[in-house]
């Protein structure tokens, strides 16, 4: 094995474990900023346990791990962009995570991986064909979701809250689309490992979000940040800006 292939999956663990710590630091408020971690988390369990299973010459237990981080990864995202869009007045949304545990369920009973094959450059889990299918289908269906939900966002805002809300609107579903397809075309074309592009993608990903929320920097409330340039924004474009209790 070329041990070169393994290195898109570090970069992308220490990417992940980097924005999440960044976020915590934040210290936010935001009711987006949690979800935002969490997918960060979910995608690094990822990549770790294919890096795992990929050092230990394909250790089944790292197959359920990178394949528990994978499960949650579509309820996360649609977690994420319900609340970053405040679209839904209740926590409905968090109902998206009842397939996500089910499917946890067959994978820790061992219903869902497969086997593990090495496809020409790595290992990678293979799954029994209903609860892969299911979980498609959910991951297709979230992604779907949360893309109009982001459109709608991107719509509805304006000034750096607008262009924040474009480059996350671009991110999540470009992903999930070249994700698909280069799986598509890796493992059933040319029966190679997907892992490293898909290691990449979750890097590049993880570098347009953080790029948007730091480039585009909107105030997380925190106790010790005010972003000035929001309010020098707004004021240009005529917006009043108004606080939870409604004072202008």
């Amino acid at each position: 094995m070329n041990h070169i292939f393994l290195i898109p999956p570090m970069l992308s663990s220490a990417a992940l474990l980097s924005a999440t710590i960044y976020l915590i630091l934040t210290r936010s408020r935001r009711p987006y900023i949690l979800p935002l971690a969490l997918i960060f988390v979910s995608t690094s369990i990822w990549n770790v346990g294919i890096l795992m299973l990929n050092l230990t010459d394909g250790e089944e237990v790292w197959a359920y791990v990178a394949t528990l981080g994978l499960i949650f990864i579509p309820p996360i995202i649609f977690h994420f962009s319900a609340t970053y869009t405040e679209f839904f007045r209740k926590r409905l949304y968090l109902l998206s995570y009842i397939p996500s545990i089910l499917l946890s369920f067959l994978l820790l009973t061992g219903y869902y991986v497969k086997d593990i094959v090495y496809r020409k450059i790595g290992f990678e889990p293979i799954y029994y064909d209903i609860p892969f299918y299911i979980n498609s289908w959910v991951g297709l269906f979230f992604t779907l979701f949360s893309t109009w939900l982001l459109y709608i966002a991107y719509k509805r805002n304006v000034g750096m809250k607008r262009r924040q809300a474009l480059y996350i609107l671009i991110a999540i579903p470009s992903n999930a689309l070249l994700s698909f397809l280069s799986y598509e075309v890796m493992v059933h074309t040319f029966n190679m490992a997907q892992f490293p592009l898909g290691s990449m993608l979750d890097f590049v990903t993880i570098s347009l979000i953080l790029y948007a929320i730091l480039k585009f920097k909107l105030s997380l409330e925190s106790a010790s940040e005010v972003d000035f340039r929001i309010l020098a924004e707004t004021a240009i474009e005529g917006i009043c800006i108004i606080d939870s209790e409604g004072v202008i």
